[in-house]
């Protein structure tokens, strides 16, 4: 029984070989868990059993018993990418795979969108989580679904449209002179030239209390704009509130040869504040980062948890699907009861122990050539009682 004892030894080395090896290859990969190996003796042969005496055993070999990956906590590495998410503490990224329509489990929180907004992994496989109500708050409960980014690509917050401010100079207005603004035309009727600081102040007041002047009459409707105090130097601040392509024609008119005929005044508005980035919270709240600087919250990541973390089974690409061994997963945010947290624009570091698979290596290498030395000298003593015969 040699032969076997010594072969099922360079089995279970070779099995341990080849998981410290797994171990040490993904050493930098993202979210990998570890594994180890359980060893146990094969059932071992009764010697002089039928003596009165005690029976006594030999061993018949080794085999694996269990390949356990353990589920320590990585480091949290940072990186560059704003849809990144690494867990700190208990917890698992919930996957859906559309075309075998399986859901996994995973502690990669490398993301990315994809060519129709949705929040993928690296697989393609969609992150599930919540949206956003219309408000930006979450209701994380229910069944999580795929997280389209853009659901807010425009800032409901900010939807309205915001006008820059522009500056109008004046010109002095002689006595039989006219200026048209924003929709309103003032005539000189003074009989005088007015200034270039009286007249701003003549549309300021009109613009805002209705006062009219003695210098002249106001005729037609002010449009959609609104003048600041004019701060003594004849220039008038106009903000514009009305649509995009909202023109202030300042219209000037004077006998005085040599002046501008009219000033033209573009007020550009900012219809919408479109998305252009993310952060990721603690909470595992998606945020989007708009052109104008604001903010809305867009969705919030589901988090699972499983009473048995060794029971799952692993199916590659750094994750998991649950069994009967795991138990069902509980759904959760990050930071609820019994789940971990999250940090943004950061990933989970494999748990690879890399010097202490490098020592155990050896000694799997030893154990190796250890046990094919058992099956050499078997041989040999094979060979030599085959010669005695002979």
């Amino acid at each position: 029984m040699a032969f076997e004892t010594g072969l099922s030894g360079l089995q279970a080395a070779s099995e341990n070989l080849s998981v410290l090896g797994k171990n040490i290859a993904n050493v930098t990969t993202y979210g990998y868990k570890s594994a180890s190996t359980d060893f146990s003796n094969v059932l071992a042969t009764h010697l002089n059993a039928a003596n009165a005496g005690a029976g006594s055993q030999t061993g018949d070999g080794v085999m694996i018993s269990n390949i356990k990956q353990s589920f320590t906590q990585g480091s949290v590495t940072s990186t560059n990418s704003s849809l990144d998410a690494a867990i700190s503490g208990p917890g698992f990224f919930i996957t859906y795979d559309d075309a075998l329509e399986l859901t996994s489990y995973t502690r990669n929180g490398h993301f990315f969108q994809n060519s129709e907004n949705f929040l993928v992994n690296s697989s393609g496989q969609y992150v599930m989580g919540y949206t956003a109500a219309t408000d930006g708050t979450v209701t994380a409960t229910g069944t999580p679904a795929e997280i389209d980014l853009s659901t807010y690509d425009i800032n409901p917050d900010t939807a309205t449209r915001v006008y820059e401010e522009d500056t109008i100079t004046f010109y002095p207005l002689q006595a039989d002179g006219y200026v048209t603004l924003g929709g309103l035309t003032f005539t000189n009727t003074s009989g005088s030239q007015i200034s270039t600081i009286d007249l701003a102040d003549i549309f300021y007041n009109y613009a805002n209390d209705g006062t009219t002047s003695d210098y002249g009459d106001f005729s037609g409707t002010l449009g959609n704009y609104t003048f600041a105090e004019p701060d003594g130097d004849g220039t008038l601040v106009a903000t514009g509130t009305g649509d995009e392509d909202s023109t202030i024609l300042v219209d000037l008119w004077s006998p005085i040869g040599g002046l501008p005929p009219d000033v033209e005044v573009t007020v550009e508005g900012v219809t919408t504040a479109y998305l252009a980035d993310f952060s990721i919270g603690s909470d595992g709240i998606i945020t989007g980062i708009y052109t104008d600087g604001s903010t809305f919250d867009i969705a919030q990541l589901a988090l699972a948890t499983f009473a048995n973390n060794n029971g799952l089974r692993s199916q590659g690409n750094v994750s998991w699907y649950e069994t009967a061994a795991s138990g069902e997963p509980t759904i959760g945010v990050a930071g609820s009861e019994g789940v971990g947290t999250l940090t943004g624009s950061s990933l989970e570091a494999s748990n690879t122990d890399q010097t202490g698979d490098m020592v155990k290596l050896l000694a799997a290498q030893q154990a190796y050539q250890a046990n094919a030395q058992t099956i050499k000298i078997e041989n040999q003593n094979y060979q030599t009682l085959i010669a005695m015969g002979g």
